[in-house]
């Protein structure tokens, strides 16, 4: 080839390469380009209280995108846009649990342009991409890396593994490309791992957006939360006190729909009146907190309240270094108990490990208290929502057990009991009940120590699941 060709062909090659350069925009612009259309979401509890938050984005007339998990068992949720302006959340329009996928309806959500989803099928490991969010709160944060590979996962289908850090808070941000194309949704991170993020592709967002509008609610909230259960009903007791005021409390360990709740006293069934002021003989107020109101005339009398709720599925994780027999007994009786309730127990290898991951990463030890009543707090409620949407449950119950033997020889056998136990609603963060209790139980030379030593531990669990309000 003479020079001049060889002049020629080179400069195509460095123009080529150079105009190829600048079709990748920077990273500043892309961020420029798709930040304004990415929104903070705030989950509220039902006294507006803010128990988690993750991320979404705008992908059409008032309508944004996030992961289920973020908005699941909330009773209302609000978006935050990048120019700080703070929208309710209308509606879930639209969701996808086993994708963890929902889409919300934000009325007078207007001048945020949407994302543009791409065809995600095209992406291609190593590819570049800009994870956009708001982890532990901090909105608008901005993470960089590669897509590191395109994987099928049980649970959730194929999921696209980046690189890009992502932490608790950036569930339900987009995952764009060099052009600010949305090919995924920030939804989960493997629990011990490093930086190993997952997002859902694109595609599985268009699939949900072209469905039919229905009503995704399931639960008279915004969405259904983690390991909750087909509604159940059942008939609980209280008496009115003599004093005024003339109210009673009912259990707080489940949430109930106080619009199926009935109250009778006696063959008389009572009128639901909508406020205090309306109270007379025969008719009772329901809060939205569960407490019922009576009138005077109904004092000193036992009333049978009918209420549905939503049992869940529960996750107990016992400390380790106890007999495995004491282990065993402690799951059966458990199991037992919650089983009148319409609740499922799930225990063993698989949720030990998910959990012990979960706290190294968190950082949370879950040390117990050591004083019975001594107040427990567990982490962050997104942090503990985590954890609800890895194991699908909607409570984790925490128990310490430790079981001494006492041989008196001749004389009998003692065995003492002590528990230490804490619920955690993992869809709210709040820690229902911890309590701390001891027993003992004795028996003679002719029983086995193991049958004695169950029997302690039966003893202290009634104690604890009475002050549960379950026995």
């Amino acid at each position: 080839m003479s020079s001049p060709a060889r002049v020629v062909c080179i400069s195509v090659v460095i123009l080529v390469a150079l105009t190829a350069a600048s079709w990748a925009a920077t990273t500043e612009e892309i961020v420029a380009k798709c930040s304004p259309s990415v929104v903070f979401v705030k989950l509220l509890d039902l006294q507006g209280n803010q128990v988690a938050s993750g991320s979404g984005f705008v992908v059409g007339p008032e309508l944004v995108a996030t992961c289920y998990h973020v908005v699941a068992g909330g009773a209302s949720a609000q978006v935050k846009t990048a120019d700080s302006i703070l929208y309710p959340v209308a509606a879930a329009v639209a969701a996808d649990r086993g994708r963890d996928l929902a889409l919300l309806r934000v009325t007078n959500l207007v001048g945020v342009a949407a994302l543009e989803l791409t065809d995600s099928v095209a992406v291609k490991a190593g590819q570049r991409v800009i994870a956009i969010g708001s982890p532990l709160g901090l909105e608008g944060s901005i993470s960089e890396g590669v897509v590191s590979g395109l994987r099928e996962l049980d649970r959730y289908g194929e999921v696209l593994q980046v690189s890009a850090p992502v932490s608790p808070g950036s569930s339900g941000g987009p995952l764009v490309d060099e052009e600010g194309g949305v090919v995924g949704v920030c939804a989960f991170t493997r629990l011990g791992g490093q930086n190993l993020n997952f997002g859902i592709p694109a595609n599985a967002l268009k699939d949900l957006m072209s469905r039919p509008a229905g009503e995704p609610a399931e639960t008279g909230q915004l969405l259904k939360g983690f390991g909750v259960l087909p509604e159940k009903t059942r008939t609980l007791n209280v008496t009115v006190p003599q004093r005024a005021p003339h109210t009673a409390n009912l259990p707080s360990y489940h949430e109930y729909n106080m619009d199926k709740m009935t109250v009778r006293i006696g063959n008389r069934s009572l009128e639901r009146v909508t406020s205090e002021q309306q109270l007379g003989p025969g008719k009772v107020y329901v809060s939205t907190l569960g407490v019922l109101k009576f009138d005077a005339s109904a004092k000193g009398q036992t009333a049978a309240v009918e209420v549905s709720y939503y049992p869940g599925r529960i996750a107990v994780l016992v400390a380790p270094g106890e007999r495995e027999g004491t282990r065993q007994d402690l799951v059966a009786i458990l199991q037992e108990a919650f089983a009148k309730l319409g609740e499922e127990v799930v225990c063993g290898a698989e949720v030990d490990a998910a959990v012990n991951d979960w706290r190294k990463r968190t950082g949370f030890g879950m040390d117990m208290p050591t004083v019975p009543g001594m107040p427990w707090e567990p982490p962050d409620p997104g942090q503990v929502r985590e954890l609800g949407a890895l194991l699908d449950c909607a409570k984790l119950l925490v128990a310490v057990v430790q079981v001494a033997d006492v041989d008196m020889k001749l004389y009998g056998y003692y065995a003492y009991a002590t528990l230490y136990v804490a619920m955690v609603d993992l869809n709210s963060g709040r820690v229902p009940f911890a309590e701390g209790v001891s027993c003992r139980a004795s028996g003679s030379v002719f029983r086995k120590n193991r049958d004695v030593r169950a029997e302690a531990l039966q003893r202290g669990l009634r104690n604890i699941l009475k002050h549960m309000d379950l026995d």
